[in-house]
């Protein structure tokens, strides 16, 4: 039986995580991430409960290499019973944690009652994280990422049902995204309102990991807001693809020079392409390369590319 996070915040507080995002924190991606600066901790996609119940063999979602440990799996979905198996093949895999997604605002997510929808319907949440914990029994932790609320007028509800899933399910960790479900991406994080759950929450288990998420920029101003607001680490999501390089962020790092942009950007290429074979999509690389090339004239040569090998011959 091995916890995570509570390893983390042992030796690593406060502690940096790579978010969950769909089509973009993806197996090549990770690899990258995990050699150019790597977070004390990295998710998969967010990964679809349905999705791995029709299908029989492991998916390439759920695939993961040992350089990117420790790693989490997280799922979304609405239906118990779809969790059970997710759960049982994370364990069968070998991840070090279960992360219930509570918090994805897309409206094909929310249309099945999985993401935020789960912030509307407590029971329903209660049901699906004793399900993962029952059939991990202890082995790995299990972990929620959710919002401070569906919209400004349930925060004051919504944490005083956090409190009660706190008190009563004793999950090991908690992300939480300072936007509300309705806002979506648009308007600021409220840090202050992270901070106020973050104390509550505390209040109701002490042993409780608590991370912030929404608009970090670097790990500076990270540090900060968890000094700040007295949390365990925070999280990463959206910046990675402004700057490959902010997990290494730190006093001593230094801009990677455009040769360095240049063969990482044909090392991704090579990966993607190895990885996904016949599925693989050029047009899904090219975030990656607005990503390590962004302020430089290559960029728009790789924009117009065609396909894999003409990327290639521009980067080499």
């Amino acid at each position: 039986m091995k916890n995570i996070w509570k390893e983390l915040s042992k030796d690593k507080k406060p502690f940096v995580a790579l978010a969950p995002m769909a089509g973009v924190t993806d197996f090549p991606f990770r690899e990258i991430i995990a050699e150019i600066g790597k977070p004390d901790v990295m998710f998969t996609e967010f990964v679809s409960t349905e999705h791995i119940a029709r299908v029989s063999e492991t998916p390439l979602v759920l695939k993961f290499s040992k350089k990117q440990r420790p790693i989490i799996a997280q799922f979304f979905g609405s239906k118990p019973e779809q969790f059970e198996k997710c759960a049982q093949l994370a364990l069968k895999l070998g991840f070090d944690g279960i992360d219930i997604n509570m918090g994805c605002p897309d409206r094909k997510v929310l249309k099945q009652g999985a993401g935020s929808e789960l912030i509307k319907n407590s029971e329903l949440a209660v049901e699906i994280i004793r399900t993962v914990k029952k059939v991990v029994d202890g082995k790995i932790p299990v972990s929620v990422k959710t919002r401070i609320g569906w919209d400004e007028k349930n925060i004051s509800k919504y944490l005083e049902i956090l409190k009660n899933i706190v008190a009563t399910e004793n999950i090991s960790a908690i992300t939480i995204h300072g936007r509300t479900a309705k806002q979506g991406y648009s308007g600021n994080a409220d840090w202050e309102t992270i901070g106020k759950f973050t104390k509550e929450l505390k209040k109701v288990n002490k042993n409780l990991i608590v991370i912030g998420n929404g608009d970090i920029k670097n790990l500076a101003q990270g540090k900060m807001l968890v000094d700040k607001y007295d949390l365990d680490g925070f999280m990463i999501g959206r910046q990675i693809l402004k700057n490959p390089w902010v997990f290494s962020s730190g006093r001593k790092f230094s801009a990677p020079t455009i040769r360095k942009r240049l063969k990482i950007a044909l090392k991704h290429t090579e990966l993607f392409q190895k990885f996904y074979g016949e599925k693989a999509s050029f047009g899904a690389m090219k975030k990656y390369y607005k990503a390590y090339l962004s302020g430089f004239e290559i960029k728009k040569d790789l924009m117009n590319a065609k396909n894999f090998e003409e990327a290639k011959k521009i980067l080499k």
